[in-house]
């Protein structure tokens, strides 16, 4: 773990709170297939107004088939509270996966003026 200490909207800690879980339940079930072990990163940090959170490992990562399912419903769990909190997702594939959350701690959602 890497994580910038931040003050930030109690909603928003919560929704963020929810999104590792997600996904590093999901790393830890899906990454790395017994008897494989490996490491998941969290970090965190902010600069000015802006913040970023990812969470990756180098495991297995995500099917290339298009036909496998990889929008469950833990996906669609952690893309509405992304949305929630007005951010952005981004995915990078390499050995494993990384996935990059973009957001504004100052914004509280698509509603905010």
């Amino acid at each position: 773990m890497n994580v910038q200490n931040a003050q930030i909207p109690v909603e928003t800690e919560i929704s963020l709170g929810m999104v590792v879980n997600k996904l590093v339940t999901n790393a830890v079930k899906h990454a790395y297939p017994l008897p494989q072990r490996g490491e998941i990163s969290v970090r965190f940090k902010m600069n000015d107004a802006n913040a970023t959170l990812q969470v990756g490992d180098s495991g297995a990562g995500l099917p290339d088939n298009p036909g496998m399912q990889t929008s469950g419903l833990g996906t669609k769990l952690v893309s509405a509270l992304i949305q929630q909190i007005g951010g952005h997702l981004t995915t990078r594939r390499h050995p494993g996966i990384t996935y990059i959350i973009e957001f504004s701690p100052q914004n509280n959602g698509p509603g905010s003026p």
